[in-house]
């Protein structure tokens, strides 16, 4: 068991869980930060650029002097970032083009049901038999 508590920066239920399941104890603190990145870094140092930010703003704003873990998420298609969607047309144009590279779109779940597959047919505007 790691001993020290840490500070956790992030909602999410996944990256807390992770931590119990590794017995490390955590409070999570986190604090609305810019996930802009500079053009031109690579998707894995945009990852980090935005975990860094995401560390350093809860840092400043609470000056804690125990370890601070963030981590970012960033979904790559067809060479590009697809980020967080601004309203429902956008998500539903994200996941058009994520069907269009899979043959189905899989969501990991907390359920004890395990994974949810969702079918292109699932997708508003989607055509299983052939191009949206």
């Amino acid at each position: 068991m790691f001993k020290q508590k840490i500070i956790l920066a992030s909602q999410s239920p996944r990256r807390r869980q992770l931590l119990e399941w590794a017995e490390i104890a955590c409070d999570i603190i986190v604090s609305d930060t810019d996930e802009s990145f500079p053009p031109g870094l690579s998707f894995e140092d945009a990852a980090v650029y935005i975990a860094r930010n995401k560390a350093l703003t809860v840092i400043a704003k609470n000056n804690f002097s125990i370890p601070v873990l963030a981590a970012d998420t960033i979904v790559v298609c067809d060479d590009e970032i697809i980020g967080k969607p601004t309203d429902r047309e956008d998500a539903i144009q994200a996941l058009r083009k994520a069907v269009q590279e899979l043959p189905a779109v899989r969501f990991d779940s907390v359920n004890p049901q395990g994974t949810i597959v969702l079918p292109k047919s699932a997708i508003p505007g989607s055509n299983p038999g052939g191009a949206s």
